[in-house]
Formats: C-alpha cells, structure tokens, sequence
C-alpha cells in the first residue's frame, strides 16, 4: 500500500485552510491541518472532505428533468456533457435575445476566481482530489 502525505490547502471554502491531504494507494483518506501552515486549523467541512469527495450521492454527470418543477418526481434523467453544454448554451442565448446582453451575470465566492480580471475555468485544487461542491 503505497502512502503519500501532500501539503496542499482545503478548497471547501475561501479560507483556503493549509492541509496535510493523505492519499492511500491513489485514492485521498484523510484531510488534516497542516502543523507547518500559518492558520493551522481545520474546520470541520475540510476534515470530511474525502467523505464529500466519495459520497455515492454526489453528482458526477450531467442531469436534466423531465417533468415540470413542482411534481412529486422530477423525473431526472442523465445526459451527456455535450448535451448539457447545449441545453445551457441554448437557454443562456435565448435570455440573451429576450432580455439583453446583460440579464445574466456570474459570481463566484473563490479567492482564486474573483481575483482575476477575466473569466477562467475553476482551478484545479489538491490534486484534483478537493473541490468545492
């Protein structure tokens, strides 16, 4: 069994806490608080974060309803990434045409995307093993 310990920081919030991430033959365990980091401290969504990352619940496809908001079963049914992109592409064009150019806006809460002066693709954080739900 092939053990690394990585000094990287939680990405479950902006404190961007320093951690200890312990990944066991590839797969990420354990998160704890980096002792070497100037915060040194975890809360309590950093320390579960293999459980979120791993969680048979959490979404990892696109999915789209098939029956009107409201009902008991909104029918979910899974797409294709593609798919997703177009049905997205799609509403958000025909906002655009509808309302105008500036009807939508984007926030972000990450220290790392808000500081840029342009839009980018969320980074990459720990490894590709913690990200933010």
């Amino acid at each position: 069994m092939a053990i690394q310990q990585m000094h990287t920081y939680c990405a479950m919030c902006v404190s961007r806490c320093g951690v200890l991430a312990t990944i066991e033959d590839g797969r990420l365990t354990k998160v704890t608080a980096d002792p070497e980091h100037p915060n040194g401290c975890i809360c309590v969504k950093g320390t579960a974060a293999p459980e979120i990352v791993y969680s048979p619940d959490r979404l990892q496809y696109p999915m789209v309803r098939t029956r009107p908001k409201g009902e008991r079963a909104p029918g979910w049914v899974r797409i294709s990434w593609d798919q997703a992109m177009a049905l997205v592409a799609s509403r958000l064009l025909d906002l655009k045409s509808r309302y105008g150019p500036e009807a939508v806006v984007f926030g972000s809460a990450t220290v790392s995307v808000t500081a840029s002066p342009r839009p980018t693709r969320a980074p990459q954080h720990s490894c590709g093993y913690v990200s933010s739900p």
